[in-house]
């Protein structure tokens, strides 16, 4: 990915596809429930605590903080392969760093309806903010980076304009 940002490649390498075992058949059905980002979480965290891996953690969080002092083509490129050709959804981060943007902004969207040709850099960038830095520094504000107030990107055109319903009739409690 980068080679003088170490710990912070190190960090998101964790959430590149095909990480874990999300969806296989022969998962432990507990684990299944967990949902997506929560595995890529856990492995996160099972990496960091592992001997295998060597993050240190201060050197992480001032890594963090230069890759958001870096320009729109260092995302693009971290999703991308050494041709210069972004990632299909079965490798690299758009998978996971759409479904953690359509929950980011659940008000705006249905889980799993953001298709990978609308991924952008932007989510890569939401994801880094909200599955890394909010986990491991808690209560630390990132510099140098805004959450957006919307997820409405310009590249959607009207194709999210407005949140999908459900196509199952709701359950009413009281028939």
């Amino acid at each position: 990915m980068t080679e003088d940002l170490v710990h912070f490649t190190l960090t998101l390498g964790n959430y590149m596809a095909p990480n874990g075992h999300y969806g296989d058949a022969s998962a432990d059905i507990n684990t299944l429930r967990y949902g997506i980002l929560t595995e890529y979480v856990e492995e996160m965290y099972a990496a960091l605590d592992s001997k295998y891996i060597n993050v240190d953690i201060r050197q992480l969080k001032l890594e963090i903080i230069a890759a958001y002092d870096r320009d729109a083509s260092f995302w693009q490129a971290l999703n991308q392969d050494k041709s210069g050709r972004q990632y299909d959804n079965d490798y690299g981060f758009s998978d996971i760093a759409i479904r953690n943007w359509e929950e980011y902004f659940s008000d705006e969207f249905t889980l799993f309806t953001v298709w990978d040709e609308f991924y952008h850099a932007d989510m890569l960038k939401l994801l880094v903010k909200v599955q890394i830095w909010d986990r491991i520094f808690p209560n630390e504000e990132l510099p140098n980076y805004q959450v957006p107030k919307t997820g409405q990107l310009p590249h959607f055109g009207d194709n999210f304009a407005e949140k999908l319903t459900s196509w199952s009739p709701r359950i009413n409690a009281s028939d």
